[in-house]
C-alpha cells in the first residue's frame, strides 16, 4: 500500500510540474495605432549620437528588423520634457525631433522648421527621459500621448534598457 501510494504522489508530483503554465513574456513597451496594440520588443539607440543626438529604434518583433518605430530626439533640448508633437521646434541646433511608423499606417513627422516633407501631428505629446544607465547601456522612458496624425489615433509607451548600436 505505502508503494503504490509513493508512486501516486510522484506522478501527481510530475503532473502538477508539467501543467505549470509559463509565465508570460513582460515586454518593455506597447504601441497602439487606431486601437490594435502591438508590443515593444526590444529598443537600440546609436551609440556614436550620444549625449547631444537620440536616434531610436523601437521593435515589434524579435526576429523581423523592418518592423520598428523610429524616435530622434535632442538630449539638451527635448529630454525631460514634454514636447508639443503640434509645433515645430524653436532655434537652430542640430538635433529636431522626429517620429516615424511605417506598418500599415505611414507616419513621418518632425520638428524641424526647414522640413517640407513631412508634418507635424494634429494633436498629442512626446515626453522622454533618460534614466539609470544599466551595464553602461541608456534605460530611457518614452511615452507618446494622445497622438493623432492624419486622423489616425496613436499612443505608444516604452520604459527599458536599450541595445547600443552604431
Amino acid at each position: 500500500m505505502k508503494k503504490t501510494l509513493y508512486i501516486f504522489l510522484i506522478a501527481l508530483a510530475a503532473l502538477s510540474v508539467s501543467c505549470k503554465k509559463d509565465k508570460p513574456v513582460k515586454y518593455p513597451g506597447k504601441l497602439t495605432v487606431d486601437g490594435v496594440a502591438r508590443s515593444i520588443h526590444y529598443a537600440t539607440i546609436d551609440e556614436d549620437d550620444l549625449p547631444n543626438g537620440y536616434d531610436i529604434y523601437l521593435y515589434f518583433s524579435d526576429t523581423d528588423e523592418d518592423d520598428w518605430m523610429h524616435i530622434m530626439l535632442n538630449g539638451s533640448k527635448h529630454l525631460g520634457k514634454e514636447i508639443d508633437l503640434t509645433k515645430r521646434d524653436e532655434g537652430s541646433f542640430g538635433w529636431y525631433w522626429v517620429v516615424g511608423y511605417y506598418q500599415g499606417v505611414d507616419i513621418y513627422a518632425t520638428g524641424n522648421k526647414q522640413s517640407t516633407a513631412s508634418d507635424v501631428f494634429s494633436k498629442g505629446t512626446l515626453y522622454s527621459s533618460r534614466l539609470e544607465d544599466e551595464d553602461g547601456s541608456p534605460v530611457m522612458e518614452l511615452e507618446l500621448k494622445d497622438g493623432v496624425y492624419e486622423g489616425h489615433d496613436i499612443s505608444m509607451h516604452f520604459k527599458g534598457k536599450m541595445q547600443l548600436v552604431h
